[in-house]
């Protein structure tokens, strides 16, 4: 059985993604700057905060912050754009990455800035370098000061060290060089069951916020399956359109709006995955993505049209 992925808007995770089989994921200089211009871009797209990185030849650490994104839908996109990046290159098929990614949850104060520290420590415990800031593919240059790719949000962390950015930076470079003479490899801690890192109590609500979600998935799932054809018949005729004007880009903004709350419909009531949404409407899975979050976020809002909408097809 797969592990439960715990995820709700805000939270800090540590990624760690290795190559299939042990085998390298990044071969030459290219492939690490293309997985980082992949970051660049995917935080634009997924909405996301990329706290700090270090890429290794055959697996690499991020520790991000999300957003209103889940974080599996993050990494299938990262993944995804990658493995067909490298794929292409090097002339192979199938897996790049080792199965599924594996992550922690983690608490911002005080595990934060240790699992930063962590990471950036990764290149020096691998012996591949002396000093951390002698490695190239990692953000630990950025937080103390000495250059960097500028994709990452290190205020977080050197803010928890001093609202003064040039003396968090010396401390924090202190902060992780203490770890070198300690000579300790170790996770900055122990994990509660296998994927939190924190306090008991941080723990406990992670754990009961996640439970009450499922709960409500499940009486989502229960409200029942209405198909396809009826939302289109039904969105169509409330807006006096044919469903022939629903497929492709939409540039208006009343069918921009109208299909908006059609996909918001097949993937809530039909049911439908964002590839076969894409499809019937002849755009990209990612575009379904944006519009549902945008659909989601409005009903969150109070957007009284959009209830309506569901409550009246519901009970027809």
């Amino acid at each position: 059985m797969r592990p439960i992925r715990y995820d709700f808007p805000g939270m800090y995770h540590h990624i760690m993604n290795r190559g299939n089989k042990g085998e390298e994921i990044f071969q030459e200089k290219d492939d690490y700057k293309y997985y980082l211009e992949v970051l660049k871009r995917s935080q634009e797209e997924f909405d996301f905060n990329l706290i700090c990185y270090c890429l290794m030849t055959n697996h690499l650490h991020l520790l991000v912050q999300t957003g209103r994104v889940h974080l599996s839908r993050i990494m299938q996109g990262i993944n995804t754009i990658y493995t067909k990046y490298f794929n292409k290159k090097y002339g192979v098929k199938g897996h790049v990455f080792q199965g599924r990614y594996k992550s922690i949850i983690i608490q911002k104060d005080p595990y934060l800035v240790e699992v930063s520290r962590y990471i950036h420590l990764n290149p020096v415990y691998a012996r591949v370098v002396k000093r951390p800031e002698d490695y190239r593919w990692s953000s630990y240059r950025e937080y103390i000061g000495r250059g960097g790719e500028g994709i990452i949000t290190n205020r977080i962390i050197l803010g928890m060290i001093s609202g003064d950015k040039g003396w968090s930076q010396s401390r924090y470079k202190e902060f992780v060089e203490d770890r070198l003479k300690e000579k300790d490899s170790r996770y900055p801690g122990n994990l509660i069951r296998q994927m939190i890192l924190g306090e008991k109590l941080f723990a406990e609500k992670i754990l009961k916020s996640s439970k009450q979600e499922r709960r409500k998935e499940g009486v989502r799932k229960k409200e029942g399956k209405i198909s396809k054809e009826r939302i289109i018949n039904y969105v169509c005729k409330r807006y006096h359109l044919d469903s022939r004007q629903m497929k492709g880009p939409k540039k208006k903004r009343n069918l921009v709006r109208t299909r908006e709350i059609m996909i918001y419909l097949l993937r809530r009531l039909a049911h439908l995955k964002s590839r076969e949404i894409g499809r019937l409407m002849g755009i990209a899975p990612a575009t379904v993505s944006r519009n549902c979050l945008k659909a989601w976020e409005k009903i969150k809002s109070g957007e009284q049209e959009y209830k309506e909408i569901i409550s009246r097809i519901i009970s027809e």
